[in-house]
């Protein structure tokens, strides 16, 4: 599988959101930002459809970054073992990337083969 070409339909995707609908900033994303000035991880959590991905995206937009959905059903068979292949995947698209956003990480299945 080609996850480059998922990551970057994917980001094209955010992108196209962020021109095409209303999105009001919140005054959270500077607060976002500023937890992220350390090595963190920063979990965004929320109800079902209140924004979280646009979120994520608006706190990262203007930084090196990679993103990945793993809602997409193109995804439905990824593992564990795949996530060191996904990282490539946003190295070789965007570079030094300083942060990675996972989105419904809860969809990739925790087992990890036998070496």
């Amino acid at each position: 599988m080609d996850f480059r070409i998922i990551v970057a339909e994917q980001r094209e995707e955010l992108e196209d959101i962020e021109r095409r609908e209303n999105i009001i900033e919140r005054s959270s994303i500077g607060k976002a930002k500023n937890f992220l000035k350390y090595p963190n991880i920063l979990a965004v959590t929320g109800i079902r459809r209140c924004g979280k991905s646009v979120f994520s995206y608006l706190t990262a937009r203007n930084e090196r970054f990679g993103y990945i959905n793993f809602d997409d059903e193109r995804l439905s068979n990824v593992n564990a073992a795949d996530l060191d292949k996904i990282l490539g995947a946003f190295y070789e698209l965007y570079g030094d990337v300083e942060y990675v956003i996972l989105d419904e990480i809860q969809n990739v299945e925790k087992s990890i083969p036998a070496c």
